[in-house]
């Protein structure tokens, strides 16, 4: 019986997309291939989910970080027992999980066949909208800055490239962010004051290359955890430049951990902005964890 690969393609990114046409001729050899569009934001989980649900074998996420981040809960969040493996096809604005997770040339990867698992963060939360809510990541999720970072970048046009879109979007983030004091509870530590940033990671690349956790690996049943405190604006642009290598930054207010459970609550009333893989979720409280649920991932 041949098997079937669905294709999540990012309207907004396929221009990027130059080998699209040629993998559509090679694949179609051997394989049952669909091309589903993306409409709206979201619209990535309901595609990819209906996907799972109707016999795709392979699931490819066509775009960025964002449609990863769809197609990721689309097919976790799939009736079917037997989830869809995953591909990528990266042609987004920051790319940064396969900075973390080198990905082969789709036609290379449907030769050999081979695949991996890889360990996901479930990410509860409060939407938009106030409501509860619960959302999965491949990569990395954050509140603070960083997310308000990704709130105006995405409401940017992204014409002056990833790197340099981000830097932007964190100077006007910091121009107009409040540190909020917070409390951070994992397995083995408890922070409790104004933060300017915290990251729950899985890979280690957020932002368009910067590495901001140098020590997370997607498959050791942990994530790792980097927490910012009470910076300035000018510190904030003196290390972020030292974020673009893979280390450890030395600073009294920058900290390291790792755990499978973490849990952030606000001590004001004010609340924390939420982003995950540079999509913008919602606001704190939250709390996160290892998922029960793996993803297979082509490689």
């Amino acid at each position: 019986m041949t098997e079937k690969i669905s294709f999540i393609v990012n309207k907004k990114n396929i221009r990027k997309c130059k080998t699209l046409e040629e993998i559509k001729k090679e694949l179609h050899k051997n394989f049952e291939l669909e091309f589903l569009y993306t409409e709206s934001i979201g619209d990535g989980i309901n595609k990819s989910k209906f996907a799972s649900e109707n016999g795709a074998n392979y699931v490819i996420a066509i775009g960025g970080d964002g449609t990863i981040n769809e197609v990721t809960n689309g097919i976790l969040t799939s009736k079917v027992e037997k989830k869809p493996i995953l591909g990528i096809l990266p042609c987004g604005t920051g790319d940064d999980f396969i900075k973390s997770h080198q990905v082969k040339p789709l036609i290379e990867s449907f030769q050999n066949l081979k695949s991996e698992e890889i360990d996901v963060l479930k990410i509860d939360f409060t939407n938009k909208n106030g409501q509860k809510n619960t959302r999965y990541s491949l990569n990395i999720g954050d509140i603070g800055v960083s997310a308000l970072t990704v709130k105006i970048v995405n409401g940017s046009k992204k014409r002056l490239g990833s790197a340099l879109t981000f830097f932007v979007g964190a100077l006007k983030a910091f121009i107009t962010y409040k540190h909020n004091t917070i409390r951070v509870t994992g397995d083995n530590f408890k922070y409790e004051g104004k933060i300017t940033t915290v990251v729950f990671a899985n890979g280690k690349y957020f932002g368009g290359g910067m590495c901001i956790a140098p020590n997370a690996i997607l498959n050791d049943g942990v994530f790792d955890v980097t927490l910012v405190g009470n910076i300035k604006t000018f510190t904030f642009l003196r290390y972020s430049l030292k974020l673009r290598k893979e280390q450890e930054l030395k600073h009294p207010q920058v900290f390291y951990y790792q755990t499978k459970n973490l849990k952030i609550e606000n001590l004001t009333l004010q609340k924390s902005p939420i982003e995950a893989d540079g999509e913008f979720l919602g606001y704190s409280p939250l709390e996160i964890s290892i998922s029960a649920q793996k993803m297979k991932i082509l490689i």
